[in-house]
């Protein structure tokens, strides 16, 4: 970093993402061919090497790492399985993804965890598990494995890819680089992407661990203002950590004709007798005339469903209309909602804005407390200036 700055270079932003795969760290693993990473294998697999990894594969993890590595296991060997701690459920997998791998002969072996690797003359010969079982939820809010006492079981494989989450890499920037390192060994950035040292910034992956693109896209745009800024040599702002925007006065009583009752359209896929031993799409897209049906099937995002609880009698009326379940009354002493609830005297309305299709039926409200709004996507700057005056 300091040859960069010693060129003439003001500012530097590093964004190198987290392509290291994490370890299983269990006894076995360590320099035994046949062991290797989700990541370097399915990089090598499309730079052209498609040779078989071995003829029956076991594939730890239940990401979409994990579906790639497995999927792409199964059209170049015999065999090939999922080695997954928690259920099919928990899986954070795509579920169509989970789905075509069932169909394309893939195994599933859940509530297993892999303890140990049987090798011979450093081979992999074998993967010792354990069974699981679902304990109270953790941090994720998925329910945490727990192992079951006296339950080890072995699987034969003789190749083993790892797909449990990625981290940063940071040899590269060599010894005494000076820059403050997370528990998690991210970047220590603050909310300007400005590490500790004077002219670095960083964002992406390498900062947030593994994440989406969307979420790595917003901090390149946060990285580019942040860093004009600093080369201008203006004060750098912390950014807002909300925008409020405007729900419009004039309500919005109707919804277009039939336009729940249209289906999703399904695109047509390659039969999955032509799938083995191939890499070609799977996926072949919608017909015109499919795209233009889906295209009607717009759930109007910029419609919000307003919710007055201190005048809610809780009678379950929206409830019992919502064909979606995206309105639930629940009583207030229910202890596993970590979310913030809509609160009433009585018990709480739970509003699930993911699920909802904007259909308005929960509108004829018989205290009138719930309107269907359309959101301005404009920040109201009156409501953000009394914000800002509140948290200082």
């Amino acid at each position: 970093i300091q040859d960069l700055f010693n060129k003439g270079y003001k500012a530097v932003f590093i964004a190198v993402g987290a392509q290291r795969g994490k370890k299983l760290e269990i006894p076995g693993e360590e320099g035994t061919v046949g062991v290797m990473d989700c990541l370097e294998f399915l990089k090598n697999v499309n730079a052209g090497d498609v040779r078989s990894p071995g003829e029956k594969v076991a594939v730890i993890g239940g990401g979409n790492s994990a579906i790639d590595a497995v999927r792409t296991s199964k059209r170049l060997c015999r065999d090939a399985f999922i080695v997954y701690r928690r259920t099919r459920e928990e899986m954070p997998a795509l579920p169509w993804e989970i789905e075509e791998a069932e169909h394309e002969g893939v195994q599933f072996h859940f509530l297993s965890a892999p303890i140990r690797i049987i090798t011979e003359n450093g081979k992999v010969k074998a993967l010792e598990c354990i069974k699981m079982r679902l304990g109270k939820p953790d941090s994720s809010g998925r329910r945490r494995p727990e192992p079951v006492p006296q339950s080890e079981f072995t699987i034969e494989t003789d190749c083993i890819i790892t797909a449990i989450s990625q981290e940063a890499d940071l040899n590269f920037l060599g010894d005494n680089y000076g820059l403050n390192v997370t528990k998690w060994g991210t970047i220590a950035v603050d909310d300007n992407l400005l590490t500790n040292k004077e002219g670095v910034f960083a964002g992406g992956d390498v900062t947030l661990g593994p994440s989406t693109i969307i979420e790595c896209i917003a901090q390149g745009h946060t990285a580019a203002k942040s860093i004009d800024k600093y080369i201008r040599g203006e004060e750098i702002q912390k950014p807002k950590e909300k925008v409020w925007v405007t729900l419009l006065d004039n309500e919005f009583n109707e919804r277009e004709e039939n336009y729940d009752a249209v289906p999703r359209q399904h695109m047509e896929m390659l039969p999955v007798s032509n799938r083995e031993g191939t890499f070609d799409l799977v996926e072949l897209g919608l017909t015109e005339a499919q795209a233009k049906v889906e295209a009607l099937r717009c759930l109007k995002c910029d419609l919000s469903i307003n919710v007055e609880t201190n005048e809610c009698i809780l009678c379950g009326r929206c409830s019992m209309v919502c064909p979606v379940g995206a309105l639930k009354q629940v009583d207030v002493s229910n202890e596993g909602k970590e979310y913030r609830p809509f609160v009433s005297k009585d018990g709480m309305v739970i509003k699930y804005t993911d699920v909802c299709i904007r259909c308005g039926n929960c509108k004829d409200c018989p205290v009138n407390v719930i309107t269907l709004k359309r959101v301005l996507w404009k920040p109201n700057e009156e409501i953000n200036k009394t914000m800002e005056e509140m948290e200082e």
